[in-house]
């Protein structure tokens, strides 16, 4: 069995994947250092998170991809279940491998777990677009909460920023315990001390 280790970033699995075609040889797994190993482990690969490999491989999926393809590959990262590298991994290797697009081939299980999991998550944005409820706090800073289900306040910045953007605002997930602060200016992205909320 051949295991590689990563940094559990999205960047990191691009890079794995990179790191599986130059050297061809496909994980059997992907863990992060310190994780066990498995019990019948032959290799072990340690993936170097590489921003210019990782780029080189978002730029070839593009071409290979649809624009809702791509929103798939990225909701299904979001979803942050366990078994979603290896999935993306399988999948991608698929998608480089054949001729023609994929992302529509369900009879595929890999390709139709990923078209799935990208519609729970854009589900679960849409959820948070309608729910999330703003107050205002003593410095005039509009303050919104919520807990969403998967990673996805990432993927609502752009609507709020447009939306609300003569006034400052912070939209905090505290199941994740970070948030994002717009300035009237630009977005940042901040881890929060629980303290500070309370």
């Amino acid at each position: 069995m051949t295991v590689f280790l990563y940094d559990h970033t999205f960047e990191g699995l691009l890079t794995a994947l990179f790191d599986a075609y130059a050297r061809k040889t496909f994980p059997e797994a992907l863990l992060t250092a310190g994780e066990p190993l498995p019990l019948f482990c032959d290799e072990v690969h340690t993936v170097v998170t590489d921003p210019e490999k990782s780029e080189r491989v978002w730029k070839a999926l593009r071409k290979k991809l649809s624009a809702a393809g791509l929103a798939s590959v990225t909701g299904c990262w979001l979803s942050e279940l366990p078994e979603a590298p290896m999935l993306l991994m399988r999948y991608l290797r698929k998608v480089f491998d054949s001729p023609r697009n994929i992302e529509t081939h369900y009879a595929d299980p890999d390709v139709l777990a990923v078209w799935q999991l990208g519609r729970k998550v854009s589900g679960e944005r849409m959820r948070v677009l309608q729910f999330m409820r703003f107050q205002k706090t003593a410095d005039g800073t509009y303050f919104g909460i919520m807990e969403p289900l998967y990673n996805v306040l990432s993927l609502t910045v752009r609507h709020f920023r447009d939306r609300f953007a003569d006034q400052p605002w912070i939209i905090y997930d505290a199941r994740r315990r970070f948030g994002y602060y717009y300035d009237r200016t630009e977005v940042s992205k901040h881890s929060v001390n629980h303290v500070f909320l309370s």
